[in-house]
């Protein structure tokens, strides 16, 4: 298949995201295995390439592929994510307490 900055436009890509593909492929390119590696080397995100562009075939692969790793990630920011809400959520009852006039 091959890419080109269009394509990446017409499928609402990030616009920085684009300016660094069309400066490295301004006609295009075709995707393989060397074009994907340099696409990581120019953090480009490759996720977002993959879900929008491979065959459902193929993401359901991908998907596959991570889920292990994800199922850690997520065991092991767990914790951390629930202090994270509460925080989040006590800021926002300050917030509106003091949006009041200090009245809760």
């Amino acid at each position: 298949m091959r890419v080109t900055a269009q394509m990446l436009r017409d499928r609402n890509a990030c616009e920085d995201q684009v300016a660094i593909f069309e400066r490295e492929w301004p006609d295009g390119v075709n995707v393989g295995i060397r074009a994907a590696r340099k696409a990581v080397k120019l953090g480009l995100d490759l996720e977002w390439f993959a879900e929008t562009f491979l065959p459902p075939a193929a993401w359901a692969d991908y998907e596959k592929a991570i889920a292990p790793a994800w199922a850690d990630y997520e065991k092991a920011t767990a914790a951390a994510r629930a202090e994270y809400d509460k925080a989040k959520a006590a800021a926002v009852v300050a917030a509106i307490a003091k949006a009041e006039g200090g009245a809760e």
